[in-house]
């Protein structure tokens, strides 16, 4: 399978997951991923070596109850994520925004604008906006675009990309809906900052993230879609995350003093064990939480601003 975003053939085999711990990893939060990986045992994960975005294959990508399964977590919303204060310094009062896949339109409290449109395809989203007067409808930006081409000021997506493996269809539409000239704004994780190190990260993976970016590949859609690069931004680690961050750290360097292969998911026995091994790093960890050494360290989100 060739590189969904530059289409490069030039690609390599990563990592295999297995798919039985996903299922069951599902299974203790109450949700039933089964269906979606029917006669599955394996996905694979490949990098393209052209433009850097890792994904995976086959692309099992979750569907309207598998999101409205994680969106009854009330912690699956962050309220105050980087990308919303950031990017509203793009958007003025007289500024028509579109957000697509927006949630339950979060981004729509930081910014004073004329218009704002929150589209997002998942039911409960566009349930929760109502109930706080957001205008979030549930329709596609294909077939939004169609009807409001051109109309906006500024298009963001805010942790949509690393969701949807027909990205070629996706931006072609949001750019559609964006004038000429306008800002194209685009926050996803950064797969090179520790997230490229976590383990058991079942939100990095199918059925939620079926595409891995970072700052290469998402300069590689300024050169496939024509677009002027304004700024790319890295936030530094979060204190949301310091804790996340550590024990990332713990484990990477334990796998690297016993040249240990990195695994994007273990067992329990055997993480449990690199646990058990990384409180002997303790010491060393601790120091560096003083010294805040996470501050000046990437953290999970990388931002794109682009101009059509």
């Amino acid at each position: 399978m060739n590189c969904p975003s530059c289409k490069s053939s030039n690609i390599k085999k990563k990592n295999l997951v297995d798919v039985e711990l996903i299922i069951k990893y599902y299974k203790k939060k109450g949700i039933d991923v089964g269906y979606l990986f029917t006669g599955l045992d394996k996905i694979e994960q490949h990098e393209c070596l052209n433009c850097g975005l890792i994904y995976f294959n086959p692309a099992i990508t979750g569907d309207d109850a598998y999101y409205s399964g994680l969106q009854r977590d009330k912690n699956y919303f962050y309220n105050d994520k980087t990308e919303f204060e950031f990017s509203s310094s793009y958007v003025g009062r007289t500024s028509k925004v579109l957000d697509v896949g927006c949630g339950k339109g979060m981004f729509s409290k930081f910014i004073d604008c004329e218009f704002y449109q929150g589209l997002d395809t998942s039911s409960l989203s566009v349930e929760l906006a109502k109930k706080e007067n957001i205008n979030v409808i549930n329709e596609t930006v294909q077939d939004h675009s169609e009807k409001f081409a051109e109309f906006y000021d500024v298009v963001v997506l805010f942790q949509v990309l690393e969701h949807v493996f027909n990205i070629d269809d996706f931006l072609i539409s949001s750019l559609k809906a964006l004038k000429k000239g306008g800002k194209f704004i685009v926050a996803v994780p950064n797969n090179d900052s520790f997230l490229k190190d976590t383990v058991n990260n079942y939100f990095n993976i199918p059925p939620h993230h079926v595409l891995q970016w970072n700052e290469a590949s998402l300069m590689q859609i300024a050169k496939i879609y024509n677009l002027k690069v304004v700024e790319m931004y890295k936030e530094k680690v979060r204190d949301v995350h310091k804790s996340w961050f550590y024990t990332t750290l713990k484990n990477k360097l334990w796998r690297k003093a016993f040249h240990m292969n990195y695994e994007i998911c273990m067992t329990r026995p055997h993480l449990i064990l690199l646990n058990l091994l990384s409180i002997f790093l303790e010491p060393i960890v601790l120091i560096r939480k003083i010294t805040k050494y996470h501050k000046s360290q990437d953290g999970h989100t990388i931002i794109a601003v682009f101009e059509k």
